[in-house]
């Protein structure tokens, strides 16, 4: 066989390339915690009232999607979604996030490291924690959610999970650059660690889980 007849993805030679399928979103078949109980987040419409971190339920301003990982193999690392097993976070069940989506957690565990109640962490950080992996292939076809908010906040999501919006103005971006260490979502402080942070905060809840294991 000629190394020349080998398949490469469409997106991949697109003037895009990969970096579309890494972008920020919700993943299709991620539970969203509603007013009128859990919902895909693929059946949401601007009706719904989405579970909200700054305190109730709220309308979103916007629902964006597309389709992603539109011919997903060998797909480079950075652009594959991380596999939550259940419980690793707070999770009920398992789900797929995307790497540059930032989880909101409680900070409260770590020590005095830091002072803020609750703190962000991009989701690629928690790679290798609690057997958090990348998924071996993202699903073929993919639709990929973005949910905005008049300011910013964060839904829950699969049991247990907060997933932090942006703002209908914000991208993202800005978080993961640390243009902004901090927001406030509903008058909460919400620190937003770096990747070297988010490994003080994680050690922390590693040695925190060891302690409580059982011996042997």
């Amino acid at each position: 066989m000629s190394i020349f007849s080998k398949k490469i993805c469409a997106r991949r030679l697109s003037e895009t390339g990969c970096s579309r399928c890494g972008e920020i979103g919700v993943i299709e078949g991620t539970a969203v915690k509603t007013r009128d109980g859990w919902r895909s987040v693929d059946a949401l419409d601007h009706s719904d009232r989405l579970h909200v971190f700054s305190g109730g339920y709220r309308r979103t301003a916007a629902i964006q999607s597309e389709e992603i990982w539109s011919d997903p193999f060998d797909c480079p690392a950075v652009v594959r979604p991380l596999f939550v097993p259940p419980g690793a976070i707070g999770n009920e069940s398992a789900l797929l996030l995307q790497q540059d989506i930032r989880v909101i957690l409680e900070g409260e565990t770590v020590g005095g490291a830091f002072e803020e109640a609750h703190v962000s962490i991009r989701a690629g950080d928690l790679l290798g924690f609690r057997d958090i992996a990348l998924e071996r292939t993202p699903p073929k076809k993919g639709r990929l959610f973005r949910i905005f908010f008049d300011d910013a906040d964060a839904i829950e999501v699969n049991g247990g999970i907060w997933l932090l919006c942006p703002e209908t103005h914000e991208t993202l971006s800005s978080l993961i650059d640390g243009v902004h260490k901090f927001c406030k979502i509903g008058g909460r402080p919400v620190r937003h660690l770096t990747a070297d942070e988010a490994d003080v905060f994680l050690a922390v809840e590693e040695k925190i889980d060891a302690e409580a294991a059982p011996d042997g």
